[in-house]
């Protein structure tokens, strides 16, 4: 968990007021006082994370941003180690999952956080993201088949299903 930076004044703040007002002796409830410092730190520490993911989620990519750039070839390295990449806007792209030859306009929906969470599984799970990659461009498996028999089956692209789970878990 991120260091609460600026929160411990005001965790410091809050627990004196609250047991002033609650007329609680720190000396003579040490575990009731231990018990709430970490309950409060814990509470903290969950809204600075979603605070955090937020803002990576609002950040949208920046073609411009040297680290965004970054991020971006190291997801298509991590994927794709044996094939170059031979511009940065290309159909290429479109051979780990994105829809068009530019991949920064699928992150819309998720901003910095879509790529990030790729980035992560790509480079913590690298066997199981380049086995769901190559999955995804079987010719049987890699088609989700509608339910109706009148819809065709479609491809499921893996960037874009990366994108849209997280978008699910935000």
């Amino acid at each position: 968990v991120k260091s609460l930076g600026g929160g411990e004044g005001f965790l410091g703040f809050f627990l004196q007021s609250n047991y002033e007002i609650k007329q609680i002796k720190p000396d003579l409830h040490r575990q009731f006082v231990q018990s709430m410092t970490v309950c409060l730190r814990q509470i903290w520490g969950y809204k600075q994370l979603v605070l955090d993911v937020e803002k990576l989620r609002a950040e949208a990519f920046d073609d411009g941003n040297l680290q965004h750039e970054m991020q971006l070839l190291e997801l298509w390295t991590l994927l794709q180690p044996d094939r170059p990449l031979l511009t940065r806007v290309t159909k290429q792209w479109q051979d780990i999952g994105f829809q068009g030859e530019d991949p920064k306009t699928d992150f819309r929906g998720m901003g910095i956080l879509g790529l990030q969470n790729l980035v992560y599984f790509a480079r913590e799970f690298g066997s199981a993201a380049k086995h769901i990659l190559s999955h995804s461009h079987h010719p049987r498996f890699g088609h989700i088949t509608a339910l109706s028999c009148d819809t065709p089956s479609v491809r499921y692209s893996f960037a874009i299903v990366g994108i849209n789970l997280t978008h699910m878990a935000y």
